[in-house]
């Protein structure tokens, strides 16, 4: 509809010439810079209130990092997505919304199978917690992993990240990067993450977050997995879960689409 009202304008912008020139006689005397300013030109663009801007028509607005507002025809991720895909772009997230996150991660179904196929691993080469083999052994490790995830996924994203003003979710590279650099790309962010203004830092939460769970493990561990040393030892094993969860997330979109799970 604006398209068709700017050739309709000119069209009576000229007429309106026109009638001017043939009613008005001609004047001896020069025609001054400022009547030829005060005439209509003919063809000129038409200002409409509702017309978009040239830049929003191609989709040149990009997301403002500072108030967190993405063009409308950019590709968007969902607030509380925890995996930020190449292309999107994401909303910024405010201290209360990073407790929300974080209570999200914690009970997600995601977290569960990462208790699960944590105790599996417990329990095939029998280290710490030793609950003992069995169904009855299995059945502690996954609670106690259950927990320990719980305890991790809390005071990470709910509790350190809006401390630190740290963006709690997982950038991943995609498919425009090499295996190799994709692969140390995730291996590295349980060390490096980035802040709210999108600046990469030292991933602060992830570490302290990390370290109070497994301080917390020395309430209910068995006695022979208590002390500093078994403290220190559970939470390397925890970093390095941590490090095999962003391999996961750097991946995963990629496996989904192979096998045709998404488009």
């Amino acid at each position: 509809m604006h398209r068709l009202l700017v050739p309709l304008t000119s069209v009576v912008a000229f007429a309106g010439l026109a009638l001017h020139a043939q009613a008005v006689p001609v004047s001896p005397e020069p025609l001054h810079v400022a009547s030829l300013e005060s005439l209509p030109v003919v063809g000129a663009p038409v200002s409409l209130p509702d017309a978009p801007s040239s830049s929003s028509l191609a989709g040149e607005i990009t997301l403002d990092e500072q108030a967190g507002v993405a063009s409308p025809h950019t590709a968007v991720a969902p607030k509380y997505s925890g995996i930020i895909l190449e292309g999107q772009t994401a909303p910024r997230l405010t201290g209360g919304e990073k407790v929300v996150y974080g209570f999200r991660d914690a009970f997600s179904l995601f977290s569960l199978v990462g208790a699960t196929a944590s105790a599996g691993y417990e329990q095939v080469v029998d280290s710490q917690p030793h609950y003992g083999p069995g169904a009855t052994g299995f059945g502690k490790r996954e609670g106690a992993a259950a927990l320990r995830s719980t305890v991790e996924s809390l005071a990470t994203d709910a509790v350190f990240s809006p401390l630190f003003h740290d963006d709690p979710r997982y950038y991943a590279l995609g498919i425009g990067h090499s295996f190799l650099h994709r692969f140390v790309y995730a291996g590295t962010r349980v060390l490096v993450t980035r802040t709210d203004a999108g600046r990469h830092t030292v991933n602060a939460p992830l570490l302290l977050g990390y370290g109070v769970a497994s301080g917390l493990n020395n309430l209910y561990y068995p006695d022979q997995d208590t002390g500093f040393k078994s403290t220190l030892t559970g939470f390397g094993g925890s970093i390095g879960g941590a490090a095999l969860g962003m391999e996961v997330n750097e991946f995963i979109d990629d496996a989904l689409h192979i096998v045709h799970l998404r488009k």
